[in-house]
C-alpha cells in the first residue's frame, strides 16, 4: 500500500481524482489539499495542494506505489477541489483559484 507522510500539523481536506493522459495512456491521478494547523489563528494561513500518480510494483505484487508529481503552497486551507476543464480548481479559505 502507497503511503504519504504529512508535514507536522497538516491535515488533508479535501481528495479529487482524475485521469492524465501520459505517453497515450491514462493514469490515475490524486489530488490532495491540506491546511497546516496553527491553534492561535482563527482562519488557516497555510496549507498545500499536492498532486500524486499511482502505480503497482512490477516487481512487488499488490503494492501500490505513490508518486509526487506536483506540490504547491497555499494561503490557506484548501476546503475544496474540482477539476474544471482539465484544470485544478480550489476553494482555499474564502476565496476560488485555478491551476
Amino acid at each position: 500500500m502507497g503511503q504519504y507522510h504529512c508535514e507536522p500539523d497538516e491535515e488533508i481536506t479535501s481528495v479529487e481524482t482524475f485521469n492524465l493522459n501520459v505517453e497515450g495512456r491514462e493514469v490515475p491521478v490524486f489530488c490532495l489539499g491540506t491546511l497546516i494547523y496553527n491553534p492561535e489563528e482563527k482562519e488557516p494561513s497555510k496549507g498545500r495542494l499536492l498532486v500524486f500518480t499511482a502505480t503497482t510494483s512490477p516487481s512487488k505484487v499488490s503494492t501500490l506505489e505513490l508518486s509526487m508529481l506536483a506540490s504547491a503552497r497555499v494561503k490557506g486551507c484548501v476546503f475544496s477541489l474540482k477539476i474544471v476543464n482539465k484544470k485544478i480548481v480550489a476553494a482555499v479559505n474564502s476565496s476560488v483559484c485555478q491551476s
